[in-house]
């Protein structure tokens, strides 16, 4: 019985700290293809969001889900890091160029589909990311966006993806 007892509470620490390391989430839909596909399976490492870097896919909560009341479901939200913080953005002829306080470039999307263009209501006009903010895109870009509702902070980001099963 004590033997039963210790698997037991072993395997409960365990699990205790699997969950507190790791989030597991499927995809739905296809906002992030080509690089995921619908109902694939995500293992997310929440303690690596301190040092996210472009091109990390994301588990976050945008601006327009959050809500003091806890009986509304808040659904997470799969992104890519396209902009890091303290950064400038600018979308300009379906391109995103980054001022990075020591260069002004275009940001190489590899990872989009070829032709695809990114348009934003703010185009031409550079947006500054604030200092614990990210900004986040999917990878599937039909629609026009507004770069200040993409601009997350870093405690709504939930996690980084490790592993596609």
């Amino acid at each position: 019985m004590k033997k039963l007892l210790a698997v037991f509470l072993c395997l409960s620490f365990l699990g205790l700290l699997f969950f507190s390391l790791f989030q597991i989430n499927s995809v739905a839909g296809d906002a992030m293809s080509p690089a995921l596909k619908s109902r694939q399976t995500l293992l997310f490492w929440k303690l690596g969001t301190s040092n996210l870097k472009r091109g990390d896919i994301v588990l976050y909560k945008p601006k327009t889900q959050k809500s003091d009341n806890p009986n509304v479901y808040e659904m997470d939200y799969l992104g890519r890091v396209v902009g890091l913080p303290t950064e400038s953005v600018r979308v300009e002829n379906g391109n995103l160029y980054i001022d990075n306080n020591i260069e002004k470039f275009r940001v190489e999307e590899e990872y989009l589909n070829s032709g695809t263009i990114t348009k934003a209501y703010e185009e031409g006009k550079w947006t500054k990311i604030g200092e614990f903010e990210y900004m986040i895109l999917t990878d599937k870009r039909e629609n026009t966006i507004s770069i200040p509702s993409r601009l997350i902070h870093r405690n709504d980001i939930k996690g980084v993806l490790i592993w596609k099963f």
